[in-house]
C-alpha cells in the first residue's frame, strides 16, 4: 500500500544499515527525495546549492524554492577552498546547504568534512546527494552530513 509495505521497509532498513544510520525514507524518485528535503525550509530561508549540481536539482530549486519564498544562492563548494567559499556565502537566513560529491556533471570533489564544519557553525543542515558514490564508496553521514540522498 502507499502507507507502507514490507518491500519498502526492507529497502529502507538496508539503506539505513549501509549508511550507518537509524532511519531511511524511500521515495519513488530522487527528485521526490530532494523536494522533501527542500520542504524543510520556510519562506524567508536561504538554500546554498553547489554551483555544479545535477540539472534537475537546479530546476527544482529554481521553480519550487522560489514559489515557496526560499532564496537559492549558488556556491562553488568543490576543492580545498570549498569550505572557505561556503563560509563567505553564509547569512543568518541560510537553513540548508545542498551539495554532491563528486559533483554532477563535472565530477569535482568536495571536502564534506570541511563543509559540515561550516554548516554546524551556522546551525544549518548539510544535505549530500551521494548518488554517484553510494554508501559503498562514501559515507557522508560519517563525514558530518545531516541528510543523504540517493537516486537509483
Amino acid at each position: 500500500t502507499r502507507s507502507g509495505n514490507p518491500t519498502r521497509t526492507a529497502l529502507q532498513s538496508a539503506v539505513a544499515d549501509a549508511e550507518g544510520c537509524n532511519h531511511c525514507l524511500a521515495f519513488s524518485t530522487g527528485m521526490a527525495a530532494l523536494a522533501a528535503v527542500v520542504r524543510l525550509c520556510s519562506s524567508g530561508d536561504e538554500v546554498l546549492l553547489s554551483d555544479d549540481s545535477y540539472g534537475g536539482t537546479y530546476r527544482l530549486l529554481a521553480k519550487g524554492a522560489k514559489e515557496a519564498g526560499v532564496t537559492v544562492k549558488y556556491v562553488a563548494m568543490d576543492g580545498p577552498d570549498g569550505p572557505a567559499r561556503l563560509e563567505r556565502a553564509f547569512t543568518d537566513r541560510v537553513k540548508l546547504v545542498m551539495v554532491e560529491s563528486p559533483t554532477n556533471p563535472m565530477q569535482r570533489v568536495c571536502d564534506l568534512r570541511g563543509l559540515s564544519a561550516v554548516c554546524k557553525k551556522h546551525n544549518a543542515l548539510l544535505e549530500v546527494d551521494n548518488t554517484l558514490m553510494s554508501p559503498l564508496l562514501q559515507k557522508p553521514l560519517a563525514l558530518g552530513a545531516d541528510i543523504v540522498v540517493h537516486s537509483a
